[in-house]
This record gives structure tokens, sequence and C-alpha cells, in this order.
């Protein structure tokens, strides 16, 4: 028996398939991944990702959420190697959560002191990482090689219980299949029948670029300030929120299209960039 405490969550967003080239992208948004472990998960560069970024939390939201709902590792028994061994004894188990709560409560004092200081929550907020959860974003059509290696018992026990659950709703959701050049979209709830093709993915591009505000819902609404959100990331280069959306491609498309990261489908990153940035051939 593993003791736990931290328990992933997580959602599929979109899952597509790919009619004629039998590909398929899945885009799910886990709502608290641990982010010392971002750094693990950016070593899968076959996926695109979007995380919350603690240069743009308010110090005091940060605060208000480790202090509320503080991510607490799986401990195990130290040996030597980068696995751990099981610990079996509760009784350390709680004493060693006891510990790191108190870790997390010395770097809030000292988070709410620079905070007094005026030091921006750039510097501020990291060390408040160790204790926090963010959402994530994650795209791909190649699932295979993360499965394998996150969900294998030598992963880090947070990661693999969260592979393990994207592994889990990967394999029991059912794709909608896309014919060539249909859409696959997320966050694309609300969005006003009559607005053109190209603001519509600016519009889930926004929303995805807003991964720390989960409700999307018709109360959470301005079509103006997508827009706007997603003209200035895409005049500053910021373009990483435009990879979760995409087209489905022809067997002819996919053979001579450069699909980045992708299988059987042309994101609107790769699109835009070959439209508008890249140099004309």
């Amino acid at each position: 028996m593993e003791f736990r405490d931290y328990q992933p969550q997580a959602v599929i967003l979109a899952d597509s398939l790919n009619a004629e080239t039998g590909d398929r992208w899945v885009t799910f948004e886990i709502a608290n991944f641990p982010k010392v472990l971002l750094q693990e998960l950016n070593t899968h560069r076959m996926l695109s990702r979007n995380a919350a970024s603690s240069r743009a939390m308010p110090i005091a939201k940060v605060i208000e959420r480790v202090k509320h709902n503080p991510y607490i590792p799986t401990f195990r028994e130290n040996q030597r190697g980068m696995v751990g061994k099981v610990l079996e004894d509760q009784e350390r188990f709680d004493k060693a959560v006891h510990l790191y709560r108190c870790a997390l409560d010395s770097a809030i004092q000292y988070a709410e002191h620079m905070a007094e200081m005026h030091i921006h929550k750039e510097a501020v907020n990291r060390l408040l990482e160790p204790f926090m959860t963010v959402p994530v974003i994650i795209s791909g059509t190649e699932w295979q090689n993360f499965f394998r290696l996150r969900t294998s018992p030598d992963a880090t026990p947070d990661f693999q219980a969260t592979a393990l659950l994207l592994q889990e709703l990967y394999h029991s959701s059912s794709p909608k299949t896309l014919q060539a050049g249909e859409l696959h979209c997320i966050y694309a709830e609300h969005i006003p029948d009559d607005l053109n093709s190209g603001d519509r993915l600016k519009v889930m591009s926004a929303r995805a670029a807003r991964i720390s505000y989960k409700n999307h819902g018709s109360n959470n609404i301005d079509i103006q300030k997508d827009l706007e959100l997603a003209e200035n990331l895409i005049r500053d280069g910021h373009l990483s929120p435009l990879e979760h959306i995409g087209w489905a491609l022809s067997k002819e498309q996919a053979l001579w299209l450069n699909t980045r990261n992708y299988q059987g489908f042309l994101s609107f990153r790769a699109y835009w960039e070959t439209q508008h940035l890249l140099p004309k051939l």
C-alpha cells in the first residue's frame, strides 16, 4: 500500500479522429498538475502544452491557493538510485506531511515579507512553487511513449498517478470523427455563429491562454477581450496557445505539409507561421 495525498484531476477537452489518416488528436486539461513536475512534462516534445505561469499570478492569489490546497508529494523510502521504495509506515508518512507543511508555512512567511517590500511576483512566487499545482493543457497525436514512460513504476509517483488517469480517460473516450478540413476545437462554447472562422480560431486560442481561469461558461464570456488577447499573443510571438486547435488533413496533405509535432493534423500555429511569419520561397 502507498500513502498518497495528491489526487490528480483531469478531463478531455477534445478528442478527434482523422477519418482519412486514422490519426487521433486528444487534448487534456489537468486541473492540478504539480508545478515542480512541469520540467519532466516539458521533455515530451511531441506534445503541445500550456500551464499557468508564476510570473502571471498575483502573490496574494498564489498564497491563498497553497494555503487551502497545497501540493503534498507522495513520500517514499530513501534508497540508492532515482526510484524510492514504497513507504508502508503511516506514522512516518504523516510526520513527513507535517514537516512539509511546516516548510510551506515558512515559505509563505518569507513570500509575504518580500511582497511587503514590493518585490515582483516573478521572484516571490518561486518560493511557493514546490507547494503549487497549476492547470495545464496538453495536446498531441503521439501518446504511446508518454504513457509507456510515465505510467511506469519507475516514474515519479504523482506523475505516474496523473499519467494513469490520462491513459484511462484516453482509452475510455470515443473520438469524434473528422473529415479533411474539419476542426479540432477546444473552449468553443458560446462563440457567436456569425463570427468569422479566423476570429473563432483566435477566440479559442485566447481561452487556451487563460488556463488559470477554468470557467469558460456564459457568465465569463467577453468575445472582444478574447480577440484582443489573441491579437496581443500573435503580435508578441506567444504562439503556443494556438497549438491546441487545428484541422484534419487529407492523406495527400499529410504527406507534404510540415505538421510539426502532430500526425494527420495541422495546428493553427503551424498554419499561422507558414502563412504570416516564414519567408516566402
